[in-house]
């Protein structure tokens, strides 16, 4: 009696597999598409036909026939997917471009006036000070000791766990 309920169980499990793989590539055909990846969700969508189509046949084993039918029709769509999001792209591009085009200036005129009378105006240089006193990163730039190099001076090595006295 046990052979025939693991050949059962085989069977079930099959098809079970069967049902969850075809789930799966429909959930993630679903979410690729929310997800604006459409030559992936068209991926995933045949894949899921195919499941759909799999489990919609007579036969158990597909003839080569369908298989050939399936794998052509594939990948035409998912070429037509693609010559599609390429087309999209493209157009993109393009219209960006126009638009960037479009917001320059039609020329660049810079002047300088150099003049012996010519100062700061407003702008008064911050005072050097030690390290720590003035956070801005421009001013801390290259005054930091370096960590680890040598010649420098090293902590007490700490060795982590219980210490004996």
């Amino acid at each position: 009696m046990w052979p025939l309920a693991v050949f059962l169980m085989i069977v079930v499990l099959y098809w079970w597999f069967a049902l969850c793989g075809t789930i799966w590539c429909g959930f993630n055909a679903l979410m690729a598409l929310l997800a604006a990846h459409f030559i992936r969700a068209s991926i995933w969508g045949c894949l899921c036909a195919a499941g759909l189509f799999w489990f919609n046949q007579d036969e158990w084993i597909p003839w080569p026939h369908q298989v050939d039918a399936w794998l052509k029709g594939s990948a035409n769509l998912v070429a037509f997917v693609a010559c599609l999001v390429g087309v999209v792209k493209l157009g993109q591009w393009a219209h960006k471009r126009r638009q960037a085009k479009q917001d320059d200036p039609p020329s660049l005129n810079i002047n300088f006036e150099f003049t012996p009378s010519w100062d700061m105006g407003d702008c008064a240089a911050p005072e050097r000070r030690g390290p720590g006193e003035n956070l801005v990163a421009i001013d801390r730039i290259g005054r930091r000791r370096p960590r680890g190099a040598i010649g420098t001076k090293q902590g007490p090595r700490r060795i982590p766990g219980p210490t004996v006295n």
